[in-house]
């Protein structure tokens, strides 16, 4: 045992002073904050051009252009007056003629409003709430210009009961009352059939901004997002049907849960204030994903090239027959070169946990990540954002172990760095190409759970509600190419057995083979 310790510490040194770990290291660090910079960059950029639209000159613009939309309707309707002086209500074109005039009437009156009120832009709740007089004022006129004999016994009432609506969400408007025009809107859609969907939205924009848009402007176009995304999943999860997608088909039992449970997380969030969904945040968790999703690829890469040449390298030098001719068993001497190969790796993971932590805090706050929330038996559970992330990277790891066990063996068997090293980085990035290609196009089948790529990224499936901490990343359908994944257990025992059959090929080798 004291052997393979003292060949363990020595290739630890070895292996820690080599050129190629310290710079890719380096490269990885320095990476990593360019990287939150890089998204930092972004964020910034979006908000300049979304600060346009609050702008003086925008408003000017934006005004100058509705007044020239009146002036134009009303030249029109002028005209179409003119047209109509002639005619009888016998004519054919006479009531296409009342149509377009009633229509260009209530653009003028929809566009009036929005000078009215200064809502030139869709950054707060005036723009939604005009639109939504302009609609009930249409219908009031639908309802006016029905022939008695068509005509419901409460038409009266239907009209009177729209007037006193839009009375009210003006009083909105002058006010600039949010949370009374979102209560108004719910009881209104609570009373129509089919409004679930409709009532769920206000009272969502509502949780997630109670400003209507007026505290953040550039905030208010992401949260409506949020609240139609919201509103159409759960009435996907209550009709049983993918509203989220461009088929509308019916739900499977698999999509189905998976649809319920993502609605049990968003109302988790909601009624407990922590809105990672709203966009302040959202940038700062897609930063976050992108900085430890370079810093894993780099060590991948070192990984890589650590173990490719771990055998074949010293071979080729000859440094290796020092340790051969000691007496030492060469299974001790393989696998002090394992131990320190994962050992390096493992504190490579480390690094990057610190690095990118300090990266993600530094350009958009601690604050702007959250803590990861997931279904057990039925309950939510939430963990800190840190704790989610190190066992990420823990899970992550494994699928650097296999990469590792691989370039390794391939090391031994070839004695030939560039060669262990080329099929390494070939199978890598092949690999994740071709499996994607396959997950797309091929149906789901049996057979295709024995391939390796489909069992490695465990940590998507382990920490499978990952991607809603960063809420613009999955509005949208439930990923089929999940369904064709294995199961998590059958994964792993699958890698354990391949990790086995990779260092077992390795070490045989590496004892029978001769070294000259």
């Amino acid at each position: 045992m004291n052997k393979i310790f003292a060949l363990y510490k020595n290739e630890l040194i070895k292996t820690s002073r080599k050129v190629s770990i310290i710079v890719i290291m380096c490269i990885m660090i320095v990476g990593v904050f360019a990287v939150g910079g890089l998204m930092k960059l972004l964020e910034t950029q979006y908000m300049s051009d979304n600060n346009y639209y609050d702008s003086d000159d925008y408003y000017a613009s934006e005004k100058e252009r509705i007044q020239g939309e009146i002036d134009s309707s009303t030249a029109r309707i002028n005209e179409i007056d003119t047209e109509l002086a002639s005619l009888t209500e016998s004519d054919e074109n006479y009531y296409s003629l009342m149509q377009e005039k009633l229509t260009l009437n209530e653009t003028i009156s929809t566009d009036q409003m929005v000078i009215e009120y200064d809502a030139y832009t869709y950054q707060n709740f005036l723009s939604d709430a005009i639109s939504q007089i302009s609609s009930f004022t249409a219908e009031i006129d639908a309802l006016n210009v029905t022939p008695d004999a068509y005509a419901a016994d409460d038409t009266n009432a239907q009209i009177d009961s729209l007037n006193e609506l839009i009375s009210q969400i003006k009083g909105t408007l002058d006010t600039r009352d949010f949370k009374t025009y979102c209560s108004i809107m719910e009881g209104y859609y609570q009373d129509q059939e089919g409004g679930e969907s409709q009532t769920t939205w206000y009272s969502t924009w509502y949780l997630l901004d109670k400003s209507g848009g007026f505290d953040d402007p550039n905030s208010s176009t992401l949260t409506q997002s949020i609240a139609s995304y919201v509103s159409s999943l759960e009435q996907s999860v209550t009709d049983k049907v993918d509203y989220l997608g461009y088929s509308q088909t019916a739900l499977t039992p698999d999509e189905l849960q998976a649809y319920q449970e993502r609605l049990q997380i968003i109302n988790y969030r909601l009624d407990n204030g922590e809105y990672v969904l709203t966009p302040d945040n959202s940038m700062g968790s897609a930063a976050a994903s992108a900085i430890y999703g370079f810093g894993t690829f780099m060590i991948v890469i070192m990984v890589i090239m650590l173990a490719g040449g771990a055998v074949s390298q010293e071979i080729s030098s000859g440094s290796i027959k020092s340790l051969i001719i000691a007496p030492v068993k060469r299974w001790k001497i393989f696998t002090a070169k394992l131990l320190s190969l994962l050992s390096v790796s493992f504190a490579a993971m480390l690094i990057l946990l610190l690095v990118g932590t300090l990266s993600y805090g530094l350009f958009f706050g601690f604050d702007s990540v959250t803590s990861y929330i997931f279904i057990s038996h039925g309950d939510t559970v939430s963990i800190p954002y840190i704790i989610y992330q190190f066992l990420s990277l823990m899970v992550t790891y494994v699928d650097i172990v296999i990469f590792l066990l691989f370039a390794l063996m391939l090391s031994v068997i070839t004695r030939n760095t560039a060669v262990s090293v080329g099929l390494s980085m070939g199978t890598y990035f092949a690999g994740n190409i071709v499996s994607s290609f396959m997950m797309a196009y091929l149906a789901p089948a049996d057979w295709q759970k024995f391939i390796p790529f489909y069992n490695l990224g465990l940590s998507s499936r382990v920490f499978s509600f990952a991607d809603m901490m960063n809420f613009t990343s999955y509005m949208g359908t439930t990923s089929s190419s999940y369904s064709m994944l294995p199961s998590v257990s059958f994964s792993v025992c699958y890698l354990i057995v391949l990790s086995f059959c990779m260092f077992y090929i390795a070490l045989d080798s590496f004892n029978r083979k001769d070294i000259k």
